[in-house]
């Protein structure tokens, strides 16, 4: 005849009651019976992004990183960037950006001005393009 432990199912699912009581905490042996997936307690809502009115500039779009743009600095001037940005009331380096672009568009003559915003329409459009055209494909 066939024994009680020899009776038994083979598989990694199927361990019966005396097996689980064997496996306690700390006797150095790894629990291996199913589990299911842990439920979250919270469910992740990202924040809606806030529109701030800081010398014409905000933080709309931000996010939403194919909004975000990046710049590339030789390192000495990252450095001082950013010992700038630990001095300054900033958090972010896009706000010291902006802070420090506001007065050399605000000394700009109205030719240089008009200037000034044609190229940033232009680089905008550019941009849409590009984006229009990822959609596409």
């Amino acid at each position: 005849m066939m024994t009680e432990s020899s009776q038994k199912k083979p598989g990694f699912f199927t361990k019966d009651n005396s097996e689980k009581d064997t496996l306690k905490k700390g006797s150095g042996l790894l629990d291996k019976s199913y589990k299911p997936d842990p439920q979250p307690k919270t469910l992740y809502r990202p924040e809606p992004t806030i529109e701030t009115n800081n010398s014409s500039r905000s933080t709309q779009g931000f996010g939403n990183k194919s909004e975000r743009k990046s710049l590339v600095l030789p390192a000495e001037q990252y450095y001082q960037f950013m010992a700038l940005l630990d001095q300054s009331a900033f958090s972010y380096t896009y706000e010291l950006l902006g802070d420090q672009m506001q007065p050399q568009i605000d000394k700009m003559s109205q030719v240089e001005r008009q200037m000034f915003d044609m190229k940033v329409a232009q680089l905008r459009e550019k941009d849409e393009k590009k984006k229009r055209t990822r959609k596409k494909l």
